[in-house]
């Protein structure tokens, strides 16, 4: 019996901590801050974190959106 409460306490922690990230990346989002290091297709990262369009990839976006 003991194993099952710790058992749903833990599942519980990993539901709420799920939860506070999405939350917090969902705010960050809004906000226009993007936490992601790496880059996505179609686009570029410098140094500062700024986000750049890389047109040769992009041309490929394009096409496909």
């Amino acid at each position: 019996m003991l194993l099952s409460l710790m058992a749903v306490s833990a599942q519980d922690q990993v539901l709420s901590l799920s939860n506070n990230i999405s939350w917090g990346l969902q705010n960050l989002a809004k906000r226009g801050i993007i936490t992601r290091r790496t880059d996505m297709y179609g686009y570029t990262i410098d140094e500062d974190g700024s986000w750049y369009i890389y047109e040769e990839e992009a041309k490929v976006v394009r096409e496909i959106f």
